[in-house]
């Protein structure tokens, strides 16, 4: 299952570690009792800040709002496909690192396992 590490976790603090494992996450500063919504305070994060959508194939993030919403250090206007590794900045003040657990593959009939997932078989 995909999941957000928080890379700037505060000192002393443990990084937040969200699991995208729903079809759409909401993220934003509103405290709600709903287990698809990760709560993030703060003065420039706003109540739905952007939303991650799962697709067939890939992840893709949607800003909502006017605060700005980054993936590896380009604000998004519009919707983008995340990609493994990449790093998500909500606000001024979260950043995540967009993880796609590797998985075992079955034996390839040659008696070899790849354990690393390529690029064009997921996300």
């Amino acid at each position: 299952v995909p999941y957000l590490l928080e890379i700037n976790a505060r000192p002393g603090e443990p990084p937040i570690i969200f699991y995208l494992d729903n079809h759409i996450t909401e993220i934003g500063s509103l405290r709600q009792n709903k287990f698809n919504y990760l709560f993030l305070p703060g003065p420039d994060v706003d109540q739905v800040h952007c939303i991650i959508k799962q697709d067939p194939y890939c992840m893709i993030i949607y800003p909502c709002s006017s605060e700005p919403t980054f993936v590896n250090g380009t604000r998004i206007p519009d919707s983008v496909p995340l990609h493994p590794d990449d790093v998500i900045t909500i606000g001024r003040s979260y950043k995540f690192q967009f993880v796609v657990p590797y998985f075992e593959r079955p034996d390839d009939g040659r008696g070899l396992r790849n354990n690393r997932a390529q690029p064009d078989q997921y996300y």
